[in-house]
């Protein structure tokens, strides 16, 4: 097994505008008292002195979120009240220019609360003059709890990505619409970041592999940490347990795609956790050449941290009629779609 023991941060953040676009929807006049503000996804890095700098954080590691991702926008004033919350979706418009639509509520049979992703209008955003605002992201729109809550249970199996406030390049921005100004304003948000950790699983066969796939136990790994979601407030940074060897998670087969040259991968979010004193088993399931195997690797001395990918390579080959597999553990700079 050949391993690098430098982890990378993989951020994902927007590039296109939020607010009003081009479409046939209802138009709406604001009132005087209302300023319409549009949105950027991203803006460049803060550089408050709130919190503190991301060593691994850079402008360049920052990448747009694919057509159709959801977000849920939070706006809270200098309370930390949240005054507004409303989901989008992102479109590309006739001008073939990304923009975030926005998406009414829907209510969910368990009580939470998604948004309609049909239904999508260019209604803009208006808020009050003379009023400290800090804007909050978090993508996918996930169902969040009733009301205005800012609350969401992310565990093992969640992907998402959000406002940090534990870092100057991914924290809320503050905002202030003078009412002596325009009645119309912009607001730079900055990056999103994964909210807990991410692993990656990329199989590779030699040409002497016909055929590969996943089998229905798919991948199992033990040792993770618990499966009990956490309670999660956007902006939130998300601290580490200690890992439990006796928990363990599976990843589906349909969790995996094919990419162009015939490798299978799959991404998976998990809660952040410490297992420098336990050991992490990753157990593959596959059928190879119409043949069951499976392949059972150990990572040791792990801490996966929020907002960190942690990707490992399995090169399959058939040797003497039996399937042998390297095993390699890397990090590297890599876009978190």
């Amino acid at each position: 097994m050949k391993k690098k023991y430098t982890y990378l941060f993989a951020v994902l953040c927007a590039a296109f505008t939020l607010g009003s676009c081009s479409g046939t929807d209802e138009e709406v006049t604001p009132s005087s008292k209302l300023v319409a503000v549009t949105v950027n996804l991203p803006g460049t890095y803060s550089t408050a002195s709130r919190a503190t700098d991301h060593p691994a954080l850079k402008d360049s590691t920052a990448k747009p979120l694919p057509e159709g991702s959801t977000l849920w926008l939070y706006i809270k004033n200098s309370s930390d009240a949240i005054q507004t919350v409303q989901g989008y979706i992102v479109k590309t418009a006739k001008t073939g220019v990304q923009a975030l639509y926005q998406c009414p509520n829907k209510n969910n049979s368990d009580g939470t609360i998604g948004i309609d992703t049909v239904n999508y209008s260019t209604t803009p955003l208006y808020l009050d003059y003379d009023t400290g605002y800090k804007f909050y992201a978090i993508s996918p729109a996930l169902n969040r709890q009733s009301g205005n809550s800012d609350l969401f249970k992310i565990g093992n199996g969640i992907y998402a990505l959000a406002t940090n406030d534990a870092w100057n390049q991914t924290k809320y921005k503050a905002a202030t619409f003078p009412s002596t100004g325009s009645n119309s304003a912009t607001v730079e948000l900055n990056p999103l970041m994964q909210i807990g950790a991410r692993m990656t699983f990329t199989i590779v066969k030699t040409s002497n592999i016909n055929s590969i796939s996943m089998i229905q136990s798919g991948v199992e790994i033990d040792g993770i940490g618990d499966q009990v979601p956490v309670d999660y407030h956007v902006g939130d940074n998300l601290s580490s347990n200690v890992g439990n060897p006796y928990n363990r998670m599976f990843l589906a087969p349909d969790k995996f795609t094919e990419t162009k040259d015939g490798k299978l991968y799959a991404k998976v979010g998990i809660l952040p956790i410490d297992c420098r004193s336990t050991a992490v088993y990753i157990i593959l399931n596959m059928m190879i050449n119409g043949t069951p195997v499976q392949k059972t690797f150990t990572a040791n001395n792990r801490y996966f941290q929020p907002g960190y990918s942690y990707d490992y390579t399995i090169k399959l080959d058939v040797q003497n009629s039996i399937t042998v597999a390297e095993w390699q553990e890397n990090s590297w700079t890599y876009t978190a779609n």
